[in-house]
């Protein structure tokens, strides 16, 4: 895997199989470094013409409102440069919290977004694996 991008929110990796691998980190989550991820993620699926996206939330945090305001207007919003559908693999995160949080979030995508969950990271990859054709 290739490192593209890390800050205090999580890490960015292109996978060699053909996809975005996002690794959030646990921990406070401040709008700027989500947003600088997020944004970093998008512009990687369109710079490879990838559509997509393992996201390992395992560790995410429960967001504060500010976050899950960018996430919905911007990222699933599509305000952001990324592909115009994205398939999102999401490893669910293991406070109950934050998992209802994603979920109340992702409601929101209105086909832009298609999200399939997993309990681990080896199952989303071999989800998005056979999707790819390999």
């Amino acid at each position: 895997m290739t490192p593209v991008f890390a800050n205090d929110a999580g890490e960015l990796l292109a996978h060699p199989a053909g996809y975005a691998l996002l690794r959030y980190r646990p921990g406070a989550t401040d709008v700027e470094a989500l947003a600088a991820l997020l944004t970093r993620m998008g512009r990687l699926l369109v710079q490879r013409r990838w559509s997509y996206l393992l996201s390992d939330a395992l560790e995410l945090p429960t967001l504060p409102p500010a976050c899950k305001d960018w996430m919905v207007t911007e990222w699933i919003g599509g305000r952001i440069e990324r592909p115009p559908v994205v398939h999102v693999a999401v490893v669910q995160p293991a406070a109950v919290l934050a998992r209802l949080s994603t979920y109340e979030m992702q409601a929101q995508a209105q086909g832009r977004t298609r999200y399939y969950h997993f309990a681990d990271e080896p199952a989303a990859h071999a989800f998005v694996v056979a999707r790819l054709g390999g």
